[in-house]
C-alpha cells in the first residue's frame, strides 16, 4: 500500500512540475517554438529512461570471463565461446 501512495505522489509531483514548466515556456516563449518541443520532450525522455534501464539491466545480465584461453560471454543464459584459435 506504501508502494502505491509512493507512485501516486510521484506521479502528482511531476504532472504539477510539467502543468508549471508548460505555463511558464507559453508565457516566455513563442508558441510556435514551444509547442513541438513539449510535444517531442516525452518522447525524448521515455526514450532515454528505456535506454538507461536496457543499460543497467544489461550490465547485471551479462557475464564476461576468460578460462583456458578461450573468451566466455554470457548472456540470460545463452553462452558463446570464443577460442583462441
Amino acid at each position: 500500500m506504501l508502494y502505491f501512495f509512493l507512485f501516486y505522489l510521484g506521479s502528482v509531483a511531476s504532472e504539477v512540475m510539467y502543468v508549471a514548466g508548460l505555463a511558464y515556456a507559453y508565457r516566455r516563449g513563442d508558441i510556435s517554438l514551444v509547442y513541438p518541443l513539449v510535444r517531442a520532450i516525452p518522447v525524448l525522455l521515455v526514450a532515454a529512461v528505456t535506454f538507461a534501464f536496457s543499460i543497467c539491466w544489461a550490465m547485471t545480465h551479462v557475464q564476461v570471463a576468460v578460462h583456458d584461453g578461450e573468451a566466455v560471454l554470457s548472456l540470460c543464459g545463452n553462452t558463446w565461446i570464443h577460442g583462441a584459435e
